[in-house]
């Protein structure tokens, strides 16, 4: 039987790594691959079955607060949310005004309404520094004579800030307490690019069980999907690129 779990964190240095909800799931697969007994069943299992059973799917982080949550604004044109009317002048003004909102307000019950007022554009959640670096002979521990400093970008959060990450588990493989315990370790280690020097740490402050939303005709994607293209019509989508190793 599936559960739906809310786990809400702190950030508690930068990141250098986005937290997608597929990253995650890497980072939560490595957790098992170092302590097995954290399901119930073997890891080779779970891998095998995964395309047609997945024991666990975590959504990307989100913004939260006591009024509801903030996911990323749907990649849909911006007649979905407002009917244009009145001049061109007018029209253009609005339509930029409301690109800068790339957020959108869902309740309590997780009913995603595709309307104006719903878009926000969050201030004081974050902000992005570039860090300068250079890459280092393993063999002289030098920059040698290849001079090349390049930039990185280090996003952090401010101090108030709560994020909440989604799971839908399979509670006959996995229990919520090893779920927390594998998010816990992944937040003392470090989460993405360069947590061995101190990025990406993050605390548990808790768990919600939550309901599992019904099945609508239109659906919203927390995280980052490859979707039956058998399955999907009229969807709509902002792509990025993996860049594997």
């Amino acid at each position: 039987m599936y559960k739906f779990l809310e786990i809400e964190i702190k950030p508690e240095t930068a990141f250098g790594t986005p937290l997608k909800g597929d990253t995650i799931f890497g980072h939560f697969m490595w957790q098992i691959v170092y302590e097995p007994s954290l399901i119930k069943t073997s890891l080779e299992e779970v891998v095998f079955s995964y395309e047609k059973e997945p024991f666990a799917v975590f959504s990307s982080a989100c913004y939260k607060n006591e009024e509801g949550w903030y996911f990323k604004r749907p990649s849909l044109p911006q007649h979905f949310f407002e009917k244009e009317e009145g001049d061109c002048f007018k029209t253009l003004s609005t339509r930029k005004e409301q690109k800068k909102k790339k957020f959108i307000k869902v309740d309590k019950d997780l009913k995603i309404v595709i309307k104006e007022y719903n878009l926000v554009n969050l201030a004081n959640v974050s902000k992005t520094h570039r860090r300068v670096r250079n890459s280092i002979s393993r063999v002289s521990f030098t920059t040698g004579e290849n001079f090349a400093p390049y930039e990185v970008e280090e996003v952090w959060f401010y101090e108030d800030v709560r994020l909440s990450v989604f799971c839908l588990y399979l509670e006959e493989v996995i229990e919520a307490e090893a779920i927390v315990k594998a998010f816990e370790r992944i937040g003392k280690v470090g989460f993405g690019k360069d947590a061995s020097l101190g990025l990406g740490k993050f605390k548990v402050m808790g768990i919600t069980d939550l309901e599992i939303p019904k099945l609508e005709k239109y659906v919203y994607t927390l995280s980052p999907c490859l979707p039956d293209e058998k399955e999907v019509k009229d969807g709509w989508f902002l792509p990025f690129i993996r860049f594997w190793k």
